[in-house]
């Protein structure tokens, strides 16, 4: 059983380094056109794993995005200074409704027929 796991690690880290491989074919053979109509050149590969921000400087002005630490991505900056709470009022008359942790508007509509 021991030489079924060391043969799923080894394909596992087989198939790791093929997309790995992979993506730098796709990155180095990437053409970026300048302002003058010539490829830029490229010094290398810089690879985020977006765990912090010891790659990006957030002290930067041209700095607008948001890093998840814990699930290891990066999303647009959100301005949350600036936006509107909302609470949810759980009462017996209610034009909200409350489904799966969401918020939204009671819209029972009847459809009725034009005679």
């Amino acid at each position: 059983m021991s030489d079924v796991a060391k043969l799923n690690d080894r394909v596992e880290k087989l198939e790791y380094f093929t997309a790995l491989n992979y993506l730098e074919k796709q990155a180095t053979d990437k053409t970026e056109i300048d302002a003058y109509g010539f490829d830029r050149f490229k010094n290398g590969i810089l690879v985020d794993p977006f765990n912090g921000f010891s790659v990006a400087n957030p002290l930067s002005p041209d700095f607008a995005a948001a890093i998840d630490k814990n699930n290891k991505y990066v999303t647009a900056l959100q301005d949350n200074a600036n936006t509107v709470g909302v609470r949810y009022a759980n009462t017996a008359i209610s034009t909200t409704q409350k489904t799966t942790g969401c918020a939204s508007l009671n819209l029972k509509t009847k459809l009725t027929k034009k005679k």
